[in-house]
């Protein structure tokens, strides 16, 4: 007759103890990996965004705009609303749309990202927000007149960086940032 050996309480309670410690060792650098998968996949989606606004001026020779630049200065937009890299605007030129995806018609325009159910849809960061794009100076000269910059405000859902690092393409805290252009704006 055989005798067959199992494990005994104390060999499973050993293997039980280093897989936990080995699982909590582990945990951080999983989402900080997961982390920086969110931040290349922003930044990923800001160059497809400037390669958009940057055809978009090359047919042309204006700038994408979601907002009034008569009575704006210094502007952070919702990327959502620049409808015209989807549908022309009437400048001549126009060849688009700049974008393959969108968030659907909203009153008979295209928009790239859309908040239904309380969430948003469409072009939106890693994080479930639309992306942003901030124009510098727009209603008056400078040394940055005319700068355009798309960006995300990252995992915390806040701009952490200021104006001027936007400006330089530094970003801050969590966000992520990419210069369209330096050069003068169309108005």
């Amino acid at each position: 007759m055989r005798h067959e050996r199992g494990y005994t309480l104390t060999e499973i309670i050993v293997a039980v103890a280093v897989i936990a410690i080995l699982a909590g060792a582990m945990t951080p650098l999983i989402f900080k990996q997961i982390e920086r998968s969110r931040t290349a996949r922003a930044r990923q989606d800001l160059d497809v965004i400037k390669a958009a606004f940057t055809q978009y001026y090359a047919d042309t020779q204006y700038w994408p705009c979601g907002w009034d630049p008569s009575t704006d200065d210094n502007v952070h937009g919702n990327f959502a609303v620049f409808r015209c890299l989807y549908e022309d605007d009437g400048n001549n030129g126009w060849d688009g749309p700049y974008l393959n995806e969108s968030a659907g018609k909203v009153n008979g325009h295209y928009r790239a990202a859309v908040r239904q159910n309380g969430e948003w849809t469409g072009i939106v960061d890693p994080w479930g927000r639309p992306y942003r794009v901030f124009e510098a100076n727009v209603s008056t000269q400078g040394a940055e007149y005319g700068t355009v910059v798309v960006y995300s405000r990252g995992k915390n859902g806040q701009v952490d960086t200021t104006d001027a690092n936007l400006l330089a393409g530094i970003a801050s805290g969590d966000d992520v940032v990419v210069i369209v252009t330096r050069k003068a704006a169309d108005n």
